[in-house]
């Protein structure tokens, strides 16, 4: 795969479509006890962190059915480091999430996806992406 794939630009609607998904699954894994909910969701940003933007399920599942189609266009888009930013700190955050659940520690996995859950959220409704700056911090630190 070729990184300019990997990384364009993403149109912003798309990003916070996918946002406000992977927030909803959490959330609602939350609340009825679906613990298969996190390693589904943990799994599907993993291949967005690997592959970037263009490769997520979910990205190209909006871009292959045209849900946004019939929307009007903002033109604002979201540089692609960004999403993968999202999907990154998805994937981790996630990934510890399933290993709490697999040793029984389901309180700790719970506040690891609600904290995920929130971090997407924020990206859905408000456009802020706290997974970038989370990175760009934590880079300033090294």
């Amino acid at each position: 795969m070729e990184p300019e794939w990997a990384d364009r630009p993403v149109d912003e609607r798309a990003a916070r479509l996918v946002q406000g998904v992977v927030a909803v699954v959490l959330l609602a894994s939350f609340v009825f006890a679906w613990g298969w909910g996190v390693p589904l969701v943990a799994l599907v940003v993993a291949v967005g962190a690997v592959r970037g933007p263009g490769g997520n399920p979910l990205h190209l599942l909006v871009a292959r059915t045209g849900v946004l189609r019939g929307a009007p266009p903002t033109g604002e888009v979201m540089p692609g480091a960004g999403v993968r930013a999202l999907d990154l700190v998805a994937t981790a955050l996630l990934g510890v999430a399933t290993l709490f659940l697999l040793v029984g520690f389901e309180p700790l996995a719970w506040v690891m996806s609600l904290g995920e859950a929130a971090i997407a959220a924020i990206a859905a409704s408000t456009g802020y992406n706290v997974a970038a700056a989370i990175l760009d911090r934590a880079r300033r630190r090294d």
